[in-house]
């Protein structure tokens, strides 16, 4: 996925989670090294209609009808899945996500000891691949 699809990624695990979700829970690999990083401020839309419309859009497909959480919790019993789920879901998305971002932010290389930066420049072209998901009382 490239910046913008890894940025709706993010945004449907903050959907799926709320508040205990923080973006740096996702490791994607990216150029041949596994990294955490902040891919947006507060959403990835530049423009509010763009933000509902996703919105709309996730909830109808993932959670429509469902008063008890059950499919909620469904999704965050099966994360191997849900991440699939997620990545299709995005994949095939239209919604225009008009990013000015073309950097990620606080960027940790989890495979080289040490190795942060404030931010790290990006393209379009650049591929974000999401592998696994860090969590310690996210799913409590």
């Amino acid at each position: 996925m490239n910046i913008d699809k890894s940025s709706l990624y993010l945004y449907c695990f903050e959907m799926l989670f709320g508040d205990d979700f923080k973006q740096k829970q996702v490791v994607f690999y990216f150029k041949n090294h596994y990294v955490t990083a902040n891919f947006y401020k507060s959403n990835p839309f530049e423009q509010n209609a763009h933000d509902i419309e996703f919105r709309k859009s996730f909830f109808n497909t993932f959670l429509n009808d469902d008063p008890f959480k059950d499919k909620r919790n469904l999704l965050k019993q099966d994360l191997i899945g849900t991440m699939k789920k997620f990545e299709n879901f995005v994949t095939k998305c239209k919604i225009e996500v008009s990013s000015i971002e073309s950097s990620i932010k606080d960027v940790e290389f989890l495979d080289i000891k040490g190795l942060k930066f404030p931010f790290l420049r990006t393209d379009s072209k650049d591929v974000f691949e999401p592998v696994s998901i860090i969590f310690d009382e996210i799913l409590d």
